[in-house]
This record gives structure tokens, C-alpha cells and sequence, in this order.
């Protein structure tokens, strides 16, 4: 689906030294609401590309329309496709740091913590802003955005993400006071950095 498409489009980049980051976009061919602008920036800094290297659009990713789907005949399963401009992208490579080095750490003994968190944010915030506030978080592992919504239910100018954070520590298997700490901070975090709050 979309999120699996724009996850390939972000590790190929990360492997050539560039971030990348999305912005809302719309399009005849794709589906209304899951379709984005394809950023690429200088991955030394951050995937807003920083003051002295702005984000670059090299492309487009989306699900497909039902109707385009229908015309050439393919099953109602979401179908993701992109496009990249490699002019666009090897420009934005070019103009970049050299990448550093991999930096490799054991994989940690103790046992991960999962936590689903349905947010209410502002549409004009992204996604991956949404999910770099949570990452920086300590003990935050990894967060993955699985819904958007916008609809009934959810007031004008804003949108449900809905994000599994996955929490660790290296040294001890944490507990479930811990991580309601973690989220907690993360929570503020959010409201007072991207104006989002947990949906009830």
C-alpha cells in the first residue's frame, strides 16, 4: 500500500546518503488522500534538508485510483506506484555530504514494549515530522505510521495518524510505568512541537 511504497522510496535514499520526506499531493491517477510529493534531501541535515539544503521534489507515490485500477484490469487491492525524476535525484546526491560510515550497535537482549497511539494533528503538519518528534524520544525504538483518516468524527483542518511505537532499552527490560513515562513525554512533546494531541 502507500506506506509500504514510500518505506522502499526512504531506505533507497538512506543508501545513498539522502533523506526523504513526503508532502501531500493529489493527482487524477491516484487514489484521493494517498498520494504524496517525493522530497529528497541531504540526509546529514535531517530529512527537512536544513537552512544551506532545502528538500528537493524529485517525484510522486501514491495508491492507484479504483478507476485507473478497473482500466487495466487489475484486482480492487491497493496498488502502489512511484516515480522519480533521477535528474531531480542526482542533482540533490551530488550537492550532498559524502555519506558517513555505517554505524552498527548489538541488537538489544531485552524484549521490546509495543504501544498503538491514535493522534489528532493539524494536516498542514507531515506525517514524518509526526514521526521524527516521537523517534527522538528516549527509549523510542522505532515508530511506524499504519492509519490516516480524515472524515466524520474529526474536526475541519485536522487528520487521525495512528502510529505502533516500539520501545526498548539496552540494559534492562523495561517496565510498564517506564513506558507510560515515555509516552507521556512523547505526548507533550507533539502538542507543544506539532500542535497534535491523542485522539479519544
Amino acid at each position: 500500500d502507500f506506506y509500504d511504497a514510500t518505506g522502499v522510496i526512504s531506505a533507497a535514499l538512506a543508501r545513498i546518503g539522502l533523506a526523504a520526506s513526503f508532502e501531500p499531493a493529489d493527482a487524477p491517477m491516484f487514489h484521493p488522500g494517498r498520494c504524496a510529493r517525493v522530497l529528497a534531501a541531504d540526509a546529514g541535515n535531517g530529512s527537512s534538508g536544513g537552512a544551506n539544503t532545502p528538500a528537493v521534489n524529485i517525484g510522486i507515490v501514491g495508491e492507484l485510483h479504483p478507476d485507473v485500477q478497473a482500466a487495466f484490469g487489475l484486482r480492487p487491492d491497493p496498488t502502489a506506484c512511484f516515480e522519480l525524476r533521477l535528474d531531480a535525484l542526482l542533482s540533490v546526491r551530488e550537492n550532498a555530504a559524502a555519506p558517513s560510515a555505517s554505524r552498527f550497535r548489538p541488537l538489544s537482549r531485552y524484549p521490546a514494549a509495543h504501544r498503538d497511539l491514535a493522534l489528532l494533528a493539524p494536516t498542514d503538519v507531515p506525517a514524518a515530522r509526526i514521526q521524527q518528534l516521537i523517534e527522538r524520544v528516549r527509549l523510542v525504538e522505532r515508530a511506524e505510521l499504519f492509519d490516516v483518516y480524515q472524515g466524520e468524527n474529526v474536526p475541519d483542518g485536522m487528520r487521525s495518524l495512528a502510529f505502533r511505537i516500539r520501545f526498548r532499552a539496552a540494559d534492562r527490560t523495561l517496565t510498564a510505568d517506564e513506558v507510560n513515562r515515555a509516552v507521556n513525554g512523547l505526548t507533550r512533546a507533539l502538542a507543544r512541537e506539532a500542535g497534535a494531541t491523542v485522539r479519544e
